[in-house]
């Protein structure tokens, strides 16, 4: 029987995908003993690991019988049976609690027992207040986003902002640790909530550290690429048209998971023979792919405060595969970009200022900024925020 002590990671939207609960369990996995509880299976652990809590086929079968009297009577009173398992809740919590998705997630998770709760995302931040207060478990938030203003561009956001708004003012200082995906975010969570900031610990979307050198740059064909979702609001079509704006001997690789299937299809209609389209590969392999390109591309015009705060994934993936950064004028990423010479930023959101920008570059240009990168890949790596997230978690 293993001595060590037990986490259990809550993920329940893409669990078989999600790079920063990936990144978490490599930290953790030597150290603790780890269950998942998500909606898929990650490849990287057993079945014996893992839990499933996709609950949206019982949902869904349930609501189809909404129309029925008795199956309503039969909800109201499976939500008080999850609400009084907890014995006392407080009156202003039951409104965020009285969901009928919480007696079914309860029924997966009531039987298990473990010293660590770490969860990811917030829209179920009251009912893990309340289950790791009952399991007499320290309780670790994962935030992968800004959620109140996650989709604040949109007209119907309002009323969503206001709910999220009230959830973390009223739970999010429950939590005994908070990892942030990157600083301006994780200052507007201490900001606006009250919240001590040495209870908030950044963790980047870094990536496991790849000891390849840079690929050497072929004057005849530098080598642009991006990868990602295919999501409208990205403007991706604004990369093919910066591509056309630069000299023959530049090509844009897009490698893009067709999130949106008419928006990737309207992407490959404007494809020309200075854009290529490759099929996507998983995160733990994405850096090695991207070492053959030269330059990678992150243009961007935000459309809501996530996107203006952004720290993504691919940026991490760039600096593994040692490429010239060209990236928009976006704070952190422009603030590393440029304080480690990486490569390129452009100083507006505008494709011609970017595209002025990296026809300026040389070849030695281009390959000054790789060798760079390479020198300073490990600083960017899981490996060396490693310790700091082990030894903050070792603590509690």
């Amino acid at each position: 029987m293993s001595s060590l002590k037990k986490i259990l990671i809550v993920c329940e939207r893409n669990s078989h995908r999600a790079p920063r609960l990936y990144n978490e369990y490599l930290v953790l996995k030597n150290d603790f003993d780890i269950l998942i509880a998500g909606d898929f299976k990650p490849n990287y652990i057993d079945e014996s690991r893992f839990i499933d809590i996709n609950i949206n086929p019982i949902i869904l079968k349930n609501k189809k019988k909404s129309n029925s009297g008795i199956n309503f009577i039969h909800n109201q009173f499976l939500k008080l049976k999850f609400l009084f398992s907890f014995g006392f809740v407080k009156p202003r919590d039951i409104p965020f609690l009285y969901d009928l998705k919480y007696y079914y997630l309860n029924s997966k998770l009531k039987a298990l027992t473990f010293d660590i709760l770490i969860y990811h995302h917030i829209s179920s931040l009251p009912f893990m207040v309340y289950f790791s207060k009952k399991s007499k478990s320290k309780l670790i938030v994962n935030l992968h986003e800004y959620y109140p203003k996650e989709f604040n561009d949109q007209n119907n956001w309002s009323q969503k902002e206001y709910y999220l708004n009230s959830l973390c003012a009223r739970f999010l200082k429950e939590a005994t640790l908070l990892f942030c995906v990157n600083k301006s975010i994780s200052e507007e969570y201490a900001h606006n909530f009250d919240i001590d900031k040495s209870n908030i610990l950044v963790f980047y979307n870094v990536k496991n550290y790849e000891d390849t050198k840079p690929s050497i740059v072929d004057e005849n064909n530098i080598k642009l690429v991006h990868h990602g979702a295919a999501i409208p609001s990205r403007n991706l079509d604004k990369m093919i048209d910066l591509v056309n704006l630069l000299p023959k001997n530049y090509s844009l690789t897009l490698i893009l998971v067709p999130s949106n299937r008419e928006y990737f299809k309207r992407l490959k209609r404007m494809k020309t023979d200075k854009v290529i389209f490759e099929n996507p590969v998983s995160s733990e392999k994405i850096s090695k792919m991207l070492n053959q390109y030269d330059i990678g591309l992150y243009l961007l015009s935000p459309s809501n405060f996530n996107e203006s705060n952004a720290l993504p994934n691919k940026y991490f993936e760039f600096i593994q595969a040692n490429l010239c950064l060209a990236v928009s004028p976006i704070d952190e990423m422009k603030e590393i970009t440029e304080k480690n010479n990486f490569g390129v930023v452009s100083n507006s959101f505008d494709v011609n200022e970017m595209a002025n920008c990296i026809n300026a570059l040389s070849v030695n240009d281009i390959e000054s900024y790789k060798i760079n990168v390479h020198e300073k890949s490990k600083l960017f790596s899981l490996e060396n925020f490693n310790s700091s997230i082990l030894d903050r978690v070792l603590k509690l």
